[in-house]
């Protein structure tokens, strides 16, 4: 694969280096092609829709949108019928969380480390229904899957209806070990939810072999679809006791996933331009793609560990252990606000990272159009720092 062929797919400026992909991620040209076109034909021959159950070709939200749910779950291996069409992660977790009939007393078990957008909905259920949520704290860095494992099984009572865990921590990139929690969930008869907001383009999925009752996933990060893409997975027997909270015609359809998806009047420009990001997902191909940002993760960690200058005031607060980590590095510079280094790195080297607060520091996100030569550039930036 010619990485800087592919790097000039994306609207990026040459001179700039773009490391939040952990937040958002940038299209390609491709796929804003595809979505501008989409917007003005469909607004050019808006006189020409007869508005027929069989011909929704000019809206979406009403309809089963069978096709793009099925190449969905061909990519990462879930049934075309358990898939919800949706925003984002925090939209999917949300069905969840109020989709449920919570009983007084009914415990959740989820992370200190949980995205406002996973710990929210949680929290609106403990004051409205009287759920209580166990939260497990992790060492950061965190040094091995077995503990992880280990406290979060620590925190289960004979009260636990539902663990609720990130696939990859948002603050820190920690690639949890998502399978061998669900599994213990499973055999404890504890239904399990899974946060996927920072996997799809970034590690391999599999959301069978995950075996997660819910899987929520959001495209619009390192898949490169645009704001407003996502879905959500829920297995058919744990989709049975989640009542559709955005409910309209088909809130009774036995296509599960359709009856949580169906939300009213939506963009299909946006669909439209998802496939276009599916299509150069595809065609890169997706061991390649998500290999390519592995790769680029390590780079990083190399650099940085090797640098002299850091050495004695670099932190690492994401995880170094090879199962753990892939494309997100969180660090701290000793001595220097966070702050300071997201400026100092824009202003002086056009290099844009996250600071996203305490306890985690400054997230770099490793994405597969990032090239070495810009992680030469921020490491180079942050060795500058020494002098200041």
């Amino acid at each position: 694969m010619d990485w800087r062929e592919f790097r000039g797919r994306f609207p990026l400026p040459e001179g700039e280096a773009f490391f939040n992909t952990g937040t958002l991620g940038c299209p390609a040209r491709s796929t804003l092609e595809r979505l501008a076109g989409s917007a003005s034909g469909l607004a050019s021959t808006l006189a020409h829709w007869e508005y027929r159950n069989d011909d929704n070709e000019w809206i979406t939200g009403y309809t089963q949108e069978n096709r793009l749910r099925g190449r969905l779950g061909r990519l990462f291996n879930a049934p075309a019928g358990e898939i919800s069409l949706t925003q984002n992660a925090t939209m999917g977790i949300n069905l969840v969380a109020h989709g449920l009939d919570w009983r007084q007393g009914d415990e959740v078990v989820q992370l200190e480390q949980e995205h406002p957008g996973a710990r929210c909905p949680f929290e609106v259920a403990a004051e409205r229904h009287g759920v209580v949520v166990r939260r497990v704290a992790l060492p950061i860095p965190v040094a091995d899957p077995a503990e992880i494992v280990a406290r979060v099984v620590a925190a289960f009572t004979d009260c636990t209806r539902l663990l609720s865990v990130p696939h990859i921590t948002s603050g820190l990139g920690t690639v949890m070990p998502v399978k061998e929690l669900c599994r213990f969930a499973r055999e404890r008869g504890v239904a399990s939810l899974v946060d996927g907001a920072q996997v799809l383009g970034h590690v391999m999925l599999d959301i069978n072999d995950i075996g997660a009752d819910a899987y929520s996933a959001s495209l619009h990060k390192w898949l490169f679809a645009p704001a407003g893409c996502g879905f959500l997975h829920v297995r058919g027997e744990f989709a049975k006791k989640i009542w559709p909270t955005q409910a309209s015609e088909a809130w009774r359809d036995p296509d599960t996933g359709f009856r949580l998806q169906q939300r009213g009047t939506g963009n299909p420009s946006l669909l439209h331009a998802l496939e276009a990001a599916l299509d150069l997902f595809e065609e890169v191909g997706p061991e390649t793609w998500c290999g390519r940002v592995k790769e680029l993760g390590n780079f990083l960690r190399r650099g940085l560990s090797s640098e002299s200058k850091l050495e004695a005031r670099l932190r690492f607060n994401s995880s170094l252990h090879p199962c753990l980590c892939a494309g997100i590095t969180s660090i701290e510079i000793d001595g220097v606000a966070s702050p300071d280094v997201v400026r100092h790195l824009w202003d002086g080297h056009r290099v844009r990272v996250r600071d996203v607060g305490e306890p985690y520091g400054i997230r770099i996100s490793t994405a597969a159009y990032t090239q070495e030569s810009e992680i030469e550039r921020l490491v180079a930036g942050l060795s500058g720092l020494t002098t200041l």
